[in-house]
């Protein structure tokens, strides 16, 4: 059965994160100054990484520009000055029936725990390995102290169904943005590459993934889907109520847990 309960977090001062009907170009690892690095990495032997970064790029930049075309010829209201359309799909239906993405790897919103990072990094310095930033993972929405001083669990969003986003100077009485967590985020060895330094050899060996995959499988975070068993996982997808698009969520404003859940694959 679904529980209410009253954990208060607030959002992490490590991103500011939009809500909006605008969701950002790229969510890759690396900017315009890691192509040389890109491109060596292409000549020692990491194709995959390199190449599916570059193809997602193209890609992505080629239908927004296909699709805004063909919008503007039938659509009068992407013509005019300034005009701006992005590519629109569904996410995963069988999670989100009627969510979009744009320019996101499979939802729009990825939520983040600040503590269940900060959980992971104590497991890497016990390792000799060491800690990793809250890029490596690129949420959107990162939730971090707790108002009033307290914190939140490490992995505690493993059990949240549904929060709310309140703007910090917003009167009591205020609806919050709701966020529904409605899938894990497998992890691949993405998370492995270092944003301002690249390796030039990208393996699942490496840090952090060998760690989640020894602390944060399927089989070990409980998720019954048997294909997820031996798969990492860290933070999760969401999405946003369809009514609230174009409102903004920001740096210190109010997060409540109002349910949870035990999460079952559908």
């Amino acid at each position: 059965s679904l529980s209410e309960t009253e954990t208060t977090s607030s959002l992490s001062e490590t991103e500011t994160p939009p809500v909006s009907r605008r969701p950002s170009r790229s969510s890759g690892a690396s900017g315009a100054s890691g192509r040389g690095r890109f491109a060596a990495a292409v000549r020692d032997g990491a194709r995959d990484v390199a190449v599916r970064l570059m193809g997602a790029t193209f890609a992505t930049r080629v239908a927004g520009l296909v699709e805004s075309r063909v919008v503007a010829r039938f659509d009068p209201r992407f013509t005019g000055p300034g005009s701006r359309h992005a590519p629109v799909r569904a996410a995963e239906r069988r999670y989100a029936k009627d969510a979009r993405a744009c320019f996101s790897d499979g939802f729009p919103i990825l939520v983040a725990n600040q503590t269940s990072l900060d959980a992971l990094n104590e497991q890497l310095r016990a390792k000799g390995a060491s800690p990793v930033p809250m890029n490596r993972f690129r949420p959107n929405v990162v939730l971090g102290d707790a108002v009033g001083g307290g914190r939140v669990d490490a992995w505690a969003e493993d059990t949240w169904g549904r929060i709310t986003v309140t703007r910090k100077n917003a009167p009591p009485s205020a609806p919050g943005v709701g966020l529904d967590l409605v899938k894990p985020c497998s992890r691949c060895v993405m998370v492995t590459v270092a944003q301002e330094n690249p390796p030039s050899k990208p393996s699942v060996s490496n840090e952090p993934l060998a760690t989640l995959n020894e602390k944060r499988s399927g089989s070990k975070c409980g998720f019954e889907r048997e294909d997820w068993r031996e798969t990492p996982f860290f933070a999760w997808n969401a999405v946003s109520d369809p009514a609230r698009l174009g409102e903004i969520v920001a740096v210190g404003d109010r997060v409540d847990v109002v349910r949870t859940r035990t999460f079952t694959e559908k």
